[in-house]
């Protein structure tokens, strides 16, 4: 097979990508470099223009034009992200405009963080941790009576002198030594001169040969990492393979090597302080250990990765989503705005970038860079994520919840289960004001093959979020709808937007309540829908969402659907797609099925599991689930595409310990042979993505015990190694 491995031009100097190409050799792949020369002016690579002419193709952190979407192009491509392209910005990092341009595309990373990301926007991902040959370099240990250190300032503007004097301040250091090779563009940041001799510091710019720099590396014993993040890390990994102490800001990718005050120190790059450096010896010993183990794991991975590699999209895509998958779907993004881009954003400020290095190396140089710096953060608040259309308009002024109107009056279903279950009834005496159709005697009601939907909407002082999400509802492609809406006692406007709306609404009330759960419950026992959907204030439905739900429902004769969601910042800016989980007991690993929101549920399962326990202020929709997925009595179904926009600002997004206490509060009925402290490391992980030496030693004992089924430890050990567990895979069965 012949690969086009298409690459950074500057790479041909720092052999970044050398490692890799080397490993594909050497497994009998033929790989020719393509560079890329477009960010400082050359030519990009076309794709058109290429094939034919290869069997496969690799993008290497930039990517190739192409005349049409990859996944319609004959070819086959692995594209490797880099994190450090991506930074510290999250929203540009789950950018969903950005990833549906990979639909298609086999993505190998090298940071557990974009792994997941990629995932979550329904991407064929293969995480690999990269370790360097350690015997290429030379480890010795020794005693150590002062500190040296060693600093590669790359990104000034990132890391500089200025934070590397705050962690080092008052620690036994004999000597720095700073070398400035900084990347294309940028200018060195110098200390001053009295630092230069109180700290001892000697300064180079640029080694001709790579020999030259391990030389100096090896001569200290600490090396400060120069950057925020990394892509691979080749530079610090080599320097963990010498035995030194690697600090560095706590973020990807060097946090997923490194294990503060174990192998390395990582520390907050926006608030630096003095490190401890009194474990040094120590530390020095376990780095050079780490990467020795590391390294056997990286060999170990080659033929998973040639295959990964060699393997058509297709037969990827099939392993990763059995239940199917759609390029077209991956594709597509909720906006108003589709890119008449190409398929990349890699290369399109190569003008500015050629300026940039022109100023960079002027001798107008410190007059212009101020200006440089009002362009940089101009043309930044233009590249802002694309915001998803969240000004929903009415479509007629026929709501859609104004169809299949009856003069005849219903008996509220629930009535005969309130006693039975803890509800919440209203009271006439509480009631502020009170309306909607069915004060004037108009009631809805179901039909053959079109059940009658009841959705709820629970709001207190929400008059800047409250329309947008009745909106959605009344422009639904479906068309038996029942709207309830229950207000808190709203002092905002709240109400005055709910009367604007009487004619299109079943039925509303404003009271002061004890809470959502409290209003979610009085909901409820005002529903008359043969299934019920619950949509918050601040969310909002997609127009096919209660369609698309009902139609499943009814195929699959299901008693409660949940569906995928896109996730949403205030601003209206993508953050990811809430992708769904097993609904079965797989949800007792802290783990939500899919979000509250997507979710539509029939009269039946509420009479099965009763309504929402209120003694829970947060997480009460979790335990509603988990009595949902366990009873083998009521059957689910799925929709696999987002119907419902939550907006990560609600009461369980700000405060986030809290919803996670109450979490822990409910596995502990469920999991009554666990010590609190596994409990807690089940939720660390499966929520934070945390996995340190302790949470490690509780989620083995998990996996040991004989109270979780198969499918239970299977899914559990997967996500572990997911995320870089390798000591005892093979005891449960990891392939």
């Amino acid at each position: 097979m012949k690969i086009g491995y298409i690459d950074h031009s500057f790479h041909q100097k720092t052999q970044s990508s050398k490692f890799f190409v080397d490993l594909l050799r050497r497994n009998g792949l033929e790989v020719e470099y393509i560079w890329d020369d477009s960010w400082r002016g050359g030519k990009a690579v076309n794709l058109d223009e290429l094939i034919g002419s290869y069997d496969s193709f690799i993008f290497h952190q930039l990517s190739a034009f192409a005349s049409k979407p990859y996944y319609k192009l004959p070819v086959n491509i692995t594209y490797l992200p880099m994190l450090d392209n991506f930074g510290n910005d999250q929203l540009f990092h789950f950018n969903r405009d950005f990833w549906k341009h990979y639909a298609g595309v086999k993505v190998l990373s090298f940071s557990k963080a974009l792994n997941s990301a990629i995932l979550s926007h329904g991407l064929a991902s293969k995480y690999v941790q990269y370790f360097p040959d350690p015997s290429n370099f030379t480890y010795k240990e020794n005693e150590i009576e002062r500190l040296k250190g060693f600093f590669w300032q790359r990104v000034p503007e990132q890391i500089n002198w200025e934070i590397i004097k705050k962690l080092v301040k008052d620690a036994n250091f004999s000597s720095i030594h700073i070398h400035n090779a900084v990347d294309p563009g940028l200018q060195p940041y110098y200390p001053s001169n009295k630092d230069i001799k109180d700290f001892n510091i000697s300064i180079s710019d640029w080694f001709p040969e790579r020999q030259d720099l391990y030389k100096v590396i090896a001569e200290n014993e600490v090396y400060f990492t120069p950057r925020a993040s990394e892509g691979i890390g080749m530079s610090f990994l080599e320097a963990m393979a010498m035995g030194k102490c690697v600090v560095s800001p706590n973020y990807g990718t060097m946090n997923e090597y490194i294990l503060n005050g174990i192998n390395g120190l990582l520390y907050d790059l926006n608030n630096p302080h003095q490190l401890n450096f009194a474990n040094i010896k120590e530390i020095c010993k376990l780095a050079r250990h780490s990467v020795e183990i590391g390294y056997e794991q990286w060999l170990s991975k080659e033929e998973e990765i040639v295959d990964f590699i060699v393997k058509p999209s297709n037969d990827i895509y099939s392993v990763y989503y059995p239940n199917g998958y759609n390029f077209d779907d991956i594709a597509r993004v909720s906006s108003n705005q589709e890119s008449s881009q190409l398929y990349t954003n890699n290369n399109k400020d190569s003008s500015l970038q050629r300026l940039k290095k022109k100023v960079a190396s002027s001798k107008a140089a410190p007059y212009i860079r101020p200006i440089w710096r009002l362009m940089k953060r101009n043309l930044s608040s233009l590249n802002k994520p694309v915001k998803l259309n969240n000004s929903v308009e009415l479509t007629s002024t026929n709501y859609s919840t104004r169809c299949n109107i009856s003069k005849t009056s219903i008996k509220f279903p629930f009535g005969e289960i309130c006693g039975k279950y803890f509800s919440s009834e209203t009271s006439k005496d509480n009631i502020i004001c009170e309306g909607g159709l069915r004060l004037k005697g108009d009631y809805k009601k179901s039909f053959p093959n079109k059940p009658l939907v009841s959705i709820v909407t629970v709001v207190w002082n929400r008059a800047q979020k409250l329309e947008r999400a009745m909106k959605s509802v009344f422009n639904q492609t479906y068309d038996n709808i029942e709207y309830i809406i229950v207000d808190g006692g709203s002092t905002d406007g709240t109400v005055d937007i709910i009367k604007k709306y009487e004619d299109a609404i079943d039925y509303y009330v404003s009271e002061s309540d004890k809470g959502i759960y409290n209003a979610i419950n009085k909901g409820l026992t005002f529903a008359s829908g043969d299934f019920i959907g619950i949509l918050n204030s601040d969310d909002w439905f997609t127009n096919d969402a209660i369609e698309l739900s009902v139609k499943e429902l009814l195929q699959q004769e299901a008693d409660y659907s949940g569906a995928e969601e896109y996730v949403i910042n205030e601003d209206g800016s993508l953050v990811g797609i809430y992708e769904l989980k097993p609904f079965n007991n797989i949800a007792l690993l802290a783990q939500n099925p899919c979000n509250h929101g997507t979710m539509f549920i029939s009269r039946k399962a509420y009479e099965v599991i009763g309504f929402y326990d209120e003694t829970f202020r947060i997480a009460a929709d979790y335990k509603m689930q988990l009595l949902l997925v366990t009873n083998p009595e009521l059957k689910p179904c799925t929709v696999k595409k987002p119907i419902h926009y939550y907006e990560v600002a609600g009461i369980s997004s700000i405060e986030r310990s809290k919803t996670l206490a109450e979490v822990k509060q409910i596995l502990k009925y469920y999991h009554k042979n666990l010590l609190d402290s596994q409990i807690d490391s089940l939720i660390d992980f499966m929520h934070d993505f945390k996995m340190d030496e302790n949470i490690v030693k509780d989620l083995e004992s998990i996996l040991s015990k004989n109270d979780y089924t198969l499918e239970q430890k299977e899914y559990l050990l997967n996500r572990m190694v997911t995320y870089g567990y390798k000591q005892r895979s093979e005891l449960y069965g990891a392939n």
